[in-house]
């Protein structure tokens, strides 16, 4: 079982129906060009072949037509979104569907130059996406049968058989009251305009959708295909109990102000937003590409071929949805303007049961290194084995920027020190040799991260997070100004939500309001005092324990014999260790997998100094189930996270 496919079983009602996580339908693929005759195969863990579904490809690094590729027409035939025309070819390998991602092999360099490429994959699914294909009839009025099995949200129609007619888009947001009378256009900036001809003034049903008699949409006998998204609006049935939205195509009102917020009920990775009154283009952003908080996002046009561009600070992804940070810009925030969006939602829902599959420990012995990981990471450490900080980036504030865990220093920032748009590696460049990497995924029950702002009142804030569980350890910094960096963890003290500890120093166990005096819960943290000054922004890195692949915990170690074993559930002992003494002043120790749990001296590091690695201390030994605690590590009790 994945942590993207789940089956239920007699517990969804007949045995062996499926419930579908985000992963299993959506995907962002990052990859570089070979511009040659050399496969390549990317692992999406969608069943495209089977399930069908349509991937949407274009260069990043430089201009050169997107092209929109889907099983019913076949793997040769491609459409570009930008263009009226119709299906072209590609080079004689070219894409293939497979049960778990895709191929791309020589296209005749559309899609294999030595360029940067995202390509972003929907796998056919009910609730989410569906496509259909018809011949023309020219008739007015024609109903056309779909299996989205909810009303659309969106639909886009292009004709295959011929150049001319447009990219015809129906969207759900284009009127609040009778969405039908308007039409939009994909491969155009054209405001909205009447599309009664287009939609024969008939919203779309979960069965069936209407089409007029124009040649964008039925002309008599050409071809067409039709992209239909979906609007979850909670009738989602996504995630572990099928209770899940993923997917929203909605509408707002710019308002001119910087922060004007959006709520989805999700946090987003990935949005498509279009001016609707104005010539303004269709603006797709990602978080694999970038939507970086209080910085520049990276967006590409659907409607021209323009390599990504940098659109500023334009948008920030929440817990519950995003933020648009332009005020009073046309193409994302005029006054008065209303725009129409899609939105798709972060994954995955499950909680990991393979501990490879969200952690990884990297030993790198040369500079500017890529590390492959196998998924994509959120979260990095990266500390020194000689003297050195230890720095931490993530996938929320953006590439080059980092924290260091030893200092209560803001934010800062340095060219190519960490890159995070790749999808299954980590770049770590400009930062030295010698390096040992520390490197998270976000998943549910297990690992999450937040940027929020500080909005100092008496009564505290609540910081909404999608950890679906309890946190268990916290970790606050600001950002923007000099600060601690504020520990929560639930076995620190009788009354934790009362307590803290700070990673950049060795102190004891200290009471203050910082976490509102409030246990947090499933979906939020509390907050106050220093981890919530006013207008302040913060980063939150929230822990929790998911079974055999991750445990938070305290235990008391008495010295005795054979020391102290640490039962955490796993199969195959801990791969990361991070362990602090509570009852007295005392350091926070690293230790790892890759540089030595062993029994024997194992080299530890400390979050809280930049001290060289320590290798000639016997503290920690193997244990299946967890780690155990020598009896050379000073008697006391201790709190504790580990990852297997």
């Amino acid at each position: 079982m994945t942590a993207s496919k789940i089956v239920l079983g007699a517990a969804s009602g007949a045995a062996g129906d499926e419930t579908l996580d985000v992963d299993s339908v959506f995907n962002t693929q990052l990859y570089t060009g070979t511009y040659d005759a050399v496969t390549q195969t990317f692992n999406t863990g969608q069943d495209l072949l089977n399930e069908g579904g349509m991937i949407w490809f274009k260069a990043r690094t430089h201009a050169q037509a997107a092209r929109i590729i889907d099983t019913e027409r076949g793997t040769n035939a491609s459409l570009i979104p930008s263009s009226a025309n119709g299906s072209g070819g590609l080079g004689a390998d070219g894409v293939s569907f497979l049960s778990n991602g895709f191929s791309v092999g020589w296209t005749g360099g559309d899609l294999d130059q030595t360029y940067d490429y995202v390509a972003w994959s929907f796998r056919k699914a009910p609730k989410f996406f569906d496509i259909v294909t018809y011949t023309g009839d020219g008739s007015s009025g024609r109903l056309i049968d779909h299996n989205l099995g909810s009303a659309p949200g969106m639909i886009i129609i292009k004709c295959t058989s011929d150049s001319g007619p447009a990219w015809s888009v129906f969207h759900r947001g284009l009127d609040s009251s009778a969405p039908e009378d308007y039409v939009c256009f994909l491969n155009t900036t054209a405001a909205r305009s009447d599309g009664g001809n287009y939609w024969y003034n008939f919203e779309p049903t979960s069965t069936q959708f209407k089409v007029g008699g124009i040649n964008d949409v039925n002309g008599n006998s050409k071809t067409y295909v039709a992209y239909l998204f979906a609007h979850n609006n909670n009738d989602g049935e996504f995630g572990p109990n099928s209770d899940q939205d993923i997917i929203k195509c909605g509408s707002y009102t710019g308002n001119g102000t910087v922060g004007n917020s959006i709520t989805l009920g999700f946090e987003p990775q990935w949005i498509m937003i279009k001016n609707a009154d104005r010539g303004e283009a269709w603006y797709m952003y990602d978080v694999m590409r970038g939507i970086a908080t209080d910085g520049n996002d990276k967006i590409i046009y659907a409607n021209a071929s323009d390599a990504e561009l940098d659109a500023g600070d334009s948008v920030d992804v929440t817990s519950t949805g995003f933020s648009i940070k332009r005020g009073n810009q046309f193409f994302i925030n005029y006054t008065g303007d209303e725009y129409v969006y899609m939105a798709i939602r972060r994954g995955p829902l499950a909680v990991p049961e393979d501990a490879t599959k969200v952690f990884d420990v990297d030993y790198n012995t040369t500079i500017n290194t890529a590390i492959s990981t196998g998924f994509a990471v959120d979260l990095a450490l990266t500390h020194g084995t000689t003297t050195s900080n230890c720095f931490v980036g993530d996938r929320l504030r953006g590439n080059d920027k980092y924290l260091i865990t030893q200092t209560n220093a803001a934010e800062a920032g340095y060219s190519d020190h960490y890159q995070f748009d790749h999808s299954d590696k980590f770049f770590q460049d400009n930062v030295g040799s010698g390096n040992i990497n520390f490197l998270w995924k976000r998943a549910s029950g297990y690992f999450d991260s937040v940027a929020y702002t500080g909005q100092y009142n008496a009564s505290g804030k609540a910081i909404d997070h999608n950890l679906s569980v309890e946190p268990e350890m916290i970790w606050v910094k600001s950002r923007n100004a000099t600060g601690n960096w504020y520990v929560y963890h639930k076995y620190i003290s009788a009354d934790p939500e009362t307590d803290f500890v700070t990673l950049n120093n060795d102190s004891a166990v200290a009471d203050n309001t910082h976490w509102n005096d409030t246990t947090p819960t499933s979906t939020q943290f509390f907050v106050n005092n220093a981890t919530n000054a006013n207008g302040d922004t913060y980063i939150a890195y929230l822990f929790a324990s998911a079974p055999g692949v991750s445990k938070v915990g305290s235990v008391t170690h008495t010295g005795n014999a054979g020391g102290t074993d640490v039962d955490c559930g796993f199969s195959s002992g801990a791969r990361f260790v991070l362990m602090k003494r509570t009852d007295v002043s005392a350091d926070w120790y690293i230790w790892n997998s890759v540089r030595g749990i062993v029994s024997g001296n194992d080299p530890y590091l400390l979050l809280n100094t930049a001290a060289s690695e320590v290798t000639n201390t016997d503290y920690i030994d193997p244990l299946s189930s967890g780690f155990n605690i020598s009896i050379f590590l000073t008697p006391g009790t201790y709190i504790f996270y580990a990852v297997a």
